[in-house]
């Protein structure tokens, strides 16, 4: 009977509702209770590419909790620009290093073991220059047989390669951790679907390939290793100036979903400017929040792909703004992307770059949306399950047709 106690049967979305987000949270409940230390004073970090963006931002938010940093960079101006800001109580130190001269690492990592006396408690795998290159080559839109080999070997000589050369440097000093040692390769959700070129997305697949593999053989020596997939957008200065613009359909932009985004005027430096991007500091408060949680929980997420917005929403850690940016492709993030009026609502004026306290009020409905209102979220191992060999999530209209009015003319 449709009636229940003289009242009607829930109807059968309600149901369904209920079960994908009790599916969302299922994998949360799964893992062990959270158990933070009040700081990271006396433990040792270092971060490549540290002096900038993201790398610039997780400096400050592991020195703010109370870590020694060495960080790396390319110019001697700039890293020392990003220790000089570095928030106390912990400390950053400069060295101007190439990611991609293995020498220049291998000196790097032999200062490193002099100055701790042999041990190192956080490496942060996030030297990349494929960004870089692209920009000073105008490769961004171009398709893979026009852009030569060059945007492969910069996307894999810094940002996988040096990745892993950094790692064996490191594990030595990792091994003698005060607790758990920490990996941490930054990444981002290009190996999931198609963006920006194919090189990147080759490069962003070895890295969670890498992170994975790297795991299972560091359980043995204490030494956990994630991925850390960045909220996107990023509100670092490349992003804001305009750097990742240029992409169009089928050439840096997914078929279907591109084609919602060109048709809707959809920019990243936009969205960068939204409630929807994370920020600098947000991004090390939230790393730093994970390292702190050095025991069983932090080692049941080792191999695993993370992201910051449900990282931050484990640990209670809101950005400068006030608020928790919601996951890259949830429902939330998703509406709000799409919906020009929502966009233009979600609009929050970009601060400095690495604002640590709030410096904007959220408006009582901002609050509600972005802090209370619950959202939909797929998990990862879903869409890669769903999708397949080789993990890459194929969409709809994937086949160009002869008349197809989004088939580029080369």
């Amino acid at each position: 009977m449709e009636a229940m106690q003289g009242g009607r049967r829930l109807p059968r979305w309600v149901w369904v509702a209920v079960g994908a987000v009790a599916i969302t949270k299922l994998p949360e409940l799964l893992h062990p209770r959270v158990e933070l230390t009040a700081t990271l004073s006396g433990r040792f970090a270092v971060v490549t590419g540290g002096s900038r963006g993201l790398g610039l931002g997780i400096t400050h938010g592991l020195t703010a909790a109370g870590a020694t940093v060495f960080i790396t960079g390319r110019s001697n101006a700039s890293v020392t620009a990003a220790c000089a800001d570095a928030p106390e109580p912990g400390k950053c130190i400069p060295s101007t290093v190439d990611s991609a001269n293995d020498t220049a690492l291998e000196r790097f990592f032999l200062d490193v073991h002099m100055a701790t006396g042999g041990h190192l408690d956080i490496l942060v795998n996030n030297a990349f220059s494929g960004i870089g290159y692209w920009n000073e080559h105008a490769s961004l839109g171009k398709p893979f047989w026009d852009t030569g080999m060059g945007l492969y070997d910069a996307v894999h000589t810094v940002g996988v390669r040096s990745h892993f050369k950094a790692t064996i440097l490191a594990m030595p000093l990792l091994k003698r951790a005060l607790n758990r040692g920490l990996i941490v390769n930054t990444n981002s959700p290009g190996c999931l679907l198609y963006t920006f070129n194919v090189p990147y997305g080759m490069g962003k697949c070895a890295v969670d390939k890498m992170t994975a593999d790297m795991a299972i053989e560091a359980a043995t020596a204490r030494v956990d290793v994630v991925s850390w997939w960045a909220q996107e957008p990023l509100q670092s200065k490349q992003v804001l100036d305009g750097g990742l613009e240029g992409a169009t359909v089928r050439r840096g932009l997914p078929p279907v979903l591109g084609d919602v985004y060109t048709h809707l005027g959809i920019r990243f430096e936009t969205l960068a400017k939204t409630a929807l991007a994370g920020t600098l500091r947000w991004e090390g408060d939230t790393l730093s929040a994970f390292a702190r949680d050095s025991g069983a929980a932090r080692a049941s997420f080792s191999g695993l792909a993370l992201r910051t917005s449900s990282v931050a929403a484990r640990y209670g850690v809101y950005d400068d703004r006030g608020i928790q940016p919601p996951p890259f492709l949830s429902i939330k993030w998703s509406v709000i992307a799409m919906v020009p009026v929502l966009t233009e609502w979600a609009v929050i004026p970009p601060t400095s770059e690495l604002a640590s306290t709030p410096s904007f009020t959220p408006t009582t409905m901002q609050h509600f949306v972005f802090n209370v209102l619950p959202d939909l979220v797929i998990p990862i191992w879903v869409i890669k399950l769903l999708a397949g060999t080789p993990h890459s999530l194929q969409w709809p209209g994937l086949t160009v047709r002869g008349d197809s009015k989004s088939e580029p003319s080369r």
